[in-house]
């Protein structure tokens, strides 16, 4: 059985197209932060709006923010505590950050359905985003079943989660995580 992946409930989704993720591994108190720019959908603005290209600065350190709206990208950190292990990971192959035939992506509603258009597919995804205020496909998963907690021996509460970058991506084994977000970069 292949491992399962599961998205978070978050508003943000990893920006697919901006390779800014930064870790730091973990410290005394065993915590580990990543941080990366973060796409957040805008109510008022219909699905074509998140195609249009703009270009993005290399992000400037963290600075929380009191809150996120008001921006579509700006930064975004997370914090995993009890944190294990953390691993960046060159992308897989050109197009595709993991090798995804490995995972059960069956928990994201983001796959193209049987007899569905491109067009409508991507239509789907940005209604439900902003209908739930959750992005259906955030970047972001927490890996059940998973091959690399077993190798490990399934350490006491600690869980594994997958974040994928543009470049790379990053596996962390943590107990727990929360996020904050940050400034805006655009």
């Amino acid at each position: 059985m292949k491992p399962r992946l599961r998205p978070p409930t978050v508003p943000w989704k990893v920006s697919p197209s901006v390779p800014h993720i930064g870790v730091t591994q973990p410290d005394v108190d065993r915590s580990a932060y990543v941080t990366f720019i973060g796409f957040f959908k805008t109510a008022g603005l219909d699905a074509a709006a998140d195609s249009v290209a703009a270009t993005i600065p290399a992000p400037e350190d963290f600075v929380e923010a009191s809150d996120w709206h008001g921006s579509r990208h700006r930064l975004v950190q997370l914090e995993f505590s009890n944190c294990l292990r953390v691993r960046q990971t060159p992308a897989f192959a050109d197009a595709e950050v993991v090798e995804e035939e490995a995972y059960d992506w069956s928990l994201v509603p983001s796959n193209m359905r049987e007899d569905e258009t491109a067009e409508a597919c991507v239509q789907r995804i940005h209604d439900l985003w902003l209908s739930t205020g959750a992005c259906p496909d955030p970047g972001m998963y927490e890996v059940e079943g998973s091959l690399w907690l077993a190798a490990l021996g399934h350490p006491c509460d600690a869980r594994h989660f997958l974040l994928l970058g543009h470049d790379d991506y990053l596996d962390v084994i943590a107990s727990s995580w929360k996020w904050r977000p940050g400034q805006a970069v655009l």
